[in-house]
């Protein structure tokens, strides 16, 4: 319900939450997915995902972006073991596209 010209600051701290809780959700599927990757991989996805958490916190949303970016990298070259009923690989780099289009399109562009 927020009208970007009437609320702009409002309209960024909204994307601003959005995008924690998209966050904190990779998270979770990261850790669910420990099963699914080989210990290097998941201890690096856990560690991007991790690092782009502490930056969003901080602000620092262009270092959240390369974070997320380096977590792409890391999911799409990931050697996944399959997991019955669920698609690990597929989530992580859904999730974690949309976290990039967030900082790319929504919140650097608009930051105070």
């Amino acid at each position: 319900g927020n009208e970007y010209a009437e609320s702009a600051p409002r309209n960024h701290q909204s994307f601003v939450e959005l995008t924690h809780y998209k966050l904190r959700v990779l998270q979770a599927s990261v850790l669910a997915s420990k099963n699914a990757l080989p210990g290097a991989s998941f201890v690096a996805l856990k560690a991007h995902v991790k690092n782009a958490i502490q930056s969003h916190e901080q602000r620092k949303y262009t270092a959240a972006l390369q974070s997320i970016r380096q977590f792409l990298k890391e999911a799409e070259q990931g050697k996944y073991r399959p997991v019955a009923g669920g698609n690990p690989s597929g989530d992580h780099i859904m999730r974690g596209s949309n976290i990039e289009f967030m900082y790319s399109e929504k919140l650097i562009p608009f930051a105070p």
